[in-house]
């Protein structure tokens, strides 16, 4: 027999070895390649989550925030009352210690003070109501938001002059 006979089978097996060996490792790198996409798509899937998460918490936040600033403001509403000024005109007064009774809160350290009822039921602002006199020697309380005007049944004190040392003809009395 032919030393290259066997030689020449030799290299071929060796060939055919080599092909099978770079089969192996296509296939293994096929499924690689899948097993990488599929890790891919999972990342890509677990950042959208975390965008979902993200968003959701923000969404919490706020609207705990809100919530918190409702309570705030039921409370603080909750410490007025509504109060009839003069026939016809109300505005709220805050609540003195004996209005709380049944309450947890034992009364307030603010001073006595009127809100104007309009702005604190539509626009949710508390406007302290200033007192001024007005041209009929009666007192007023003027919203500093609105404009609005609540006539009082409080009049102006009356200042007594004293009498003129002569009357107004000139003559000494």
């Amino acid at each position: 027999m032919n030393v290259s006979l066997f030689g020449s089978i030799g290299a071929t097996l060796k060939t055919a070895q080599d092909a099978i060996n770079v089969a192996l490792e296509s296939r293994d790198l096929i499924k690689n390649a899948a097993v990488v996409q599929q890790l891919s798509a999972a990342q890509h899937g677990v950042l959208s989550l975390t965008a979902q998460l993200f968003e959701l918490q923000n969404k919490y936040l706020e609207t705990a925030q809100e919530l918190a600033d409702l309570k705030k403001s039921l409370v603080q509403r909750n410490s007025y009352a509504l109060f009839e000024i003069s026939k016809g005109i109300f505005v709220y007064r805050l609540k003195v210690a004996g209005d709380t009774a049944g309450t947890e809160d034992p009364g307030s350290a603010e001073p006595e003070h009127y809100i104007c009822q309009p702005c604190m039921d539509t626009k949710g602002v508390r406007a302290v109501l200033l007192r001024s006199a007005n041209a009929f020697g009666f007192y007023s309380l003027n919203c500093p938001i609105c404009d609005r005007k609540f006539a009082t049944d409080e009049k102006t004190p009356r200042i007594n002059l004293p009498p003129a040392p002569h009357d107004p003809f000139g003559r000494l009395r």
